[in-house]
């Protein structure tokens, strides 16, 4: 995806493309310089698209792991989820108007 918006907090960047996409999803990028070991980096990719399956709307967005995420509890990956699609959602409404 080489347009979009991006959203940034604590601990996650987020990159959304407009509404019309063919494909809409989640992807995540959890760099090993990120996070070293393999199994934390599924285990956050799987984390970050479960919640988005909950709570996302259907467009494209692509999510990029920062530092420090494998410190973090779940609770706290879900609030700032949550914090980066609201913002995504806002922006999707104040375009249309």
């Amino acid at each position: 995806m080489k347009s979009g918006k991006m959203f940034s907090s604590k601990h996650l960047s987020l990159k959304a493309a407009s509404s019309d996409v063919s494909k809409p999803g989640v992807r995540v990028v959890v760099s090993k310089k990120v996070v070293n070991k393999a199994v934390t980096r599924n285990l956050i990719r799987r984390r970050i698209k479960g919640l988005f399956k909950e709570i996302g709307p259907k467009i494209l967005v692509v999510f990029y792991v920062k530092k420090g995420v494998d410190g973090i509890s779940l609770k706290e990956l879900r609030k700032e989820v949550i914090y980066l699609i609201n913002k995504v959602q806002v922006v999707e409404v104040n375009r249309v108007r």
